[in-house]
């Protein structure tokens, strides 16, 4: 076509029932081809015909329907069900749930919950939807009646000769009135005896009673209801079992109670109807709980019987009653009685003492058992005559259960023998002792301490102590032994000097190794009364450590810097480890330590440091290390790195149309700043100059960045670059171009008239020629949205 205007298009040979999707199209040539939007049409369906069947399965609440599909018709799938009702020629009120068929065939559908009874009507229903529906003949049928319903229960009131059968008319099914009775006998396959009629007229509970029934024998039973034409309905078959009369037992009081032991004692008076009846007693330390059960004797006539129960708990309550166990014809029990043990005394033993001194000493014993009681207060009697009496009592402790213990005595007189035994008070359940044992005490030995060194320097050092009691002695020589060897031997000492009252004391010692620990105790001597040592203690002679000084830092990048330092002096060290702590915290802490370096003299030192951060202050100090002599720091010092400008490249515009393109570039750094405005400038000219930029896009960190351009001439080549500013100037990446494309031909597309079965005429209409000078028209379509397989013949071709 070479003007705008409308155009058309007729179809044949299409499919029934089949949606068409259509658009209409102009090719421009090198100018473009465009579309107009879909549209669609329908041809004419073929409805389906459907058949009903005979019902089968029929029963007093269900039924399966049953039909068939005679033909599709144009659907590809039919959704066949069936219609009910209870009326002849409808309506059908209930239908069946749908179900999808895709070709010819048989279907059914099972009813449930229908009434008994009852005359049901229905036919078969094809519904193919927009195809349309159709419906099958009208077939009956007729449910089935229902039986009532009955249960069997329990029976009551059983006794040797008699019981009471119980059953339930649950449901009255389709039967006006029930007849309700029992058949019952002692062979569960054979129950040749019914009991009497009950007629029912609602659903009811009903019973019978059996008299002359046979002691300890199983009778069989089970409940009927007769509905006559309804039919009959039968409950489970249950049973029972008539019982003989139990043994007959009385409690009598208990006898011969001690602390762990009792004789039980009772009356069997009658048998019953048992031969022989075990009799027993049951017992324990609650009321109406007995978790222990005595041995059992076999009785054959009625009497007075005891047992003794043994490995019973002292001072305890216990709980007990008569037991007759006379097998299947029952056990009987006597009524509860009690009684209680009596209570257990603790024992002891008396064990040997330890830590005996001139004064002191710790009393041992053992509590070999509590007895009867919870609480146990133990102690100890002590004197200074043999098998008493016992004019001293030692402190009490309080024991609840077996096991050792120690009480300490003091305030005693030197070289005196004791005699003493260990007691344990159980309160209301008695006391115990154990035998007599005894001890001598010593002699006073005076005592001394150490306490620590003083005034230390590289060769000297003044060793103090205390003289904290003279013991028995009037004058006591106090010294200091010391060496370097932990725990002695202590091959020096110091001049004794004479001490007649307690008090500090100390020594001065020189000639001493500088950098070396040395180890000293203080020493009393009391002659006669005894040599005390005090703990050891020790001191270390010191020594001077290297001194080292950092400078400035040189060659400082925005990546690196060199740190330095001057090892001034060695100290006493015969070698020194210099290095370099760092990190971005003035006063630290510094996160970073340079590598260690070996320095055997004075004089300067450095190390490189790499990876550092542009436009950020460092605090450095020099280290040196000196092992044992100990180490020093020189003063603190800093550096900033300088700062680092942003990168940035261009890449390829997209989205380019005839009016409007992106240009996209990507932010590889932002350098050492915290965010960077990033834009485009773009123009017609290779080179600059770019008359044009885009907005500012700020960044704060790495990534792509566009932006659209519009109102762009047609068929033109655009150049543009990336740019980015961080502050410290703008840094550009590569030229790239792009070329807009020509303007396509537009056209839209119309609804399609005349649509038949097999035929539908399609119309479209050409709004523009863009920039071509003829453009060709025609329509796609096919049967699937958005998939054309078929194509007009051209129309207007210039």
């Amino acid at each position: 076509m070479t003007s705008p205007g409308p155009f058309t298009t007729s179809l044949t040979g299409l499919g029934a029932n089949t949606t068409y999707y259509y658009r209409a199209g102009g090719d421009g040539g090198a100018h473009g081809a465009s579309y107009g939007n879909e549209m669609s049409f329908t041809t004419s369906p073929i409805p389906p015909t459907v058949s009903t069947g005979s019902a089968t399965l029929v029963t007093s609440n269900s039924a399966t329907l049953n039909g068939a599909l005679s033909n599709p018709g144009t659907a590809t799938t039919v959704n066949v069900y069936f219609q009910y009702g209870t009326a002849h020629g409808g309506p059908y009120p209930n239908s069946t749930p749908l179900q999808a068929m895709t070709s010819r065939g048989p279907f059914s559908a099972t009813l449930t919950g229908l009434s008994a009874n009852t005359t049901y009507y229905y036919r078969a229903a094809g519904n193919a939807g927009a195809q349309g529906s159709s419906y099958g003949n009208e077939v009956s049928f007729t449910t089935l009646p229902i039986p009532p319903s009955v249960s069997t229960a329990g029976a009551t009131g059983i006794t040797s000769s008699s019981a009471i059968l119980n059953g339930q008319v649950t449901a009255m099914g389709t039967a006006p009135t029930v007849r309700a009775s029992f058949l019952w006998g002692t062979d569960q396959a054979n129950l040749n005896n019914e009991t009497a009629t009950q007629t029912l007229a609602a659903p009811l509970g009903f019973n019978a009673a059996l008299s002359g029934l046979t002691a300890d024998t199983t009778y069989y039973f089970q409940a009927k209801a007769n509905g006559g034409a309804a039919g009959t309905g039968y409950g489970a078959i249950m049973a029972f079992t008539t019982f003989d009369i139990p043994p007959a037992v009385s409690t009598n009081g208990a006898t011969g109670v001690m602390a762990n032991s009792a004789m039980l004692n009772g009356t069997l008076q009658s048998l019953g109807t048992a031969p022989a009846v075990n009799v027993s007693f049951q017992y324990g330390t609650a009321s109406g709980v007995y978790s222990a059960e005595t041995a059992t004797q076999s009785r054959t006539s009625t009497g007075g019987f005891n047992i003794t129960a043994g490995g019973l708990a002292a001072a305890t309550t216990y709980y007990f009653r008569a037991k007759a166990d006379g097998g299947v014809h029952g056990i009987s029990f006597g009524t509860e009685e009690v009684f209680t043990t009596s209570s257990i005394p603790p024992s002891v033993t008396t064990d040997n003492t330890s830590n005996l001194t001139t004064i002191s000493a710790a009393l041992n014993g053992t509590l070999i058992s509590p007895g009867s009681a919870t609480t146990v207060q133990v102690s100890f009697q002590y004197g200074t005559t043999q098998n008493g009496p016992y004019t001293n009592v030692s402190v009490v402790q309080a024991k609840t259960a077996a096991g050792t213990f120690q009480i300490p005595v003091t305030g005693l007189t030197p070289a005196t023998t004791y005699y003493y035994r260990a007691k344990a008070d159980g309160g209301t359940n008695g006391t115990g002792y154990g035998a007599e044992k005894s001890f001598c005490t010593g002699m006073f030995t005076p005592y001394v301490v150490t306490a620590p060194a003083t005034d230390q320097t590289d060769n000297s050092a003044t060793l103090n102590g205390d003289l904290s009691l003279m013991g028995s002695a009037t004058t006591v020589n106090v010294s200091f032994v010391y060496g370097t060897v932990h725990g002695g031997p202590y091959p020096n000492a110091t001049t004794p000097q004479a001490m007649t009252a307690t008090g500090p004391f100390q020594a001065a010692v020189s000639g001493l190794t500088p950098g070396v620990t040395y180890y000293f105790r203080a020493r009393g001597d009391g002659g006669v009364y005894g040599i005390m040592n005090g703990d050891e203690m020790s001191f270390t002679t010191s020594r001077h450590p290297p001194l080292v000084s950092t400078l400035a830092a040189s060659g400082t990048t925005s990546e690196n810097a060199t740190l330095n330092g001057s090892l001034v002096t060695k100290g006493d060290a015969t070698t020194v480890t210099v290095s370099f702590v760092w990190g971005k915290q003035a006063g630290g802490p510094y996160t970073d330590t340079t590598p260690q370096q070996a320095m055997a003299g004075a004089g300067p030192f450095n190390a490189v440091i790499t990876g550092l951060t542009g436009n950020t202050t460092y605090y450095f100090r020099a280290r040196g290390i000196g092992g044992t002599v100990g180490g020093s720091y020189g003063v603190e010092c800093h550096f900033t790195t300088p700062q680092v400008p942003p990168s940035v490249a261009t890449d390829p515009a997209t989205n380019v149309t005839p009016a409007s393109a992106t240009m996209r570039g990507f932010l590889d750094s932002l350098g050492t700043a915290p965010t960077v405005n990033t834009r485009f400038e773009w123009d017609v000219t290779k080179g600059g100059p770019y008359l044009n930029t885009t907005p500012l896009h700020a960044m704060g960190s790495r990534g792509y960045f566009q932006a659209n351009i519009i109102s762009l001439s047609p068929l033109t080549t655009y150049y543009f670059r990336a740019m980015a500013d961080g502050g410290q100037g703008s840094v550009v990446g590569d030229e790239f171009n792009f070329t807009t494309g020509a303007t396509p031909p537009s056209v839209s597309t119309g609804g399609a008239t005349a649509v038949l079965a097999d035929s539908a005429t399609l119309n479209a209409t050409l709004h523009s020629l863009g920039t071509a000078t003829a453009v060709n028209v025609a329509f796609q379509y096919g049967t699937r949205s958005g998939v054309y397989t078929e194509q007009t013949a051209s129309q207007y071709s210039g």
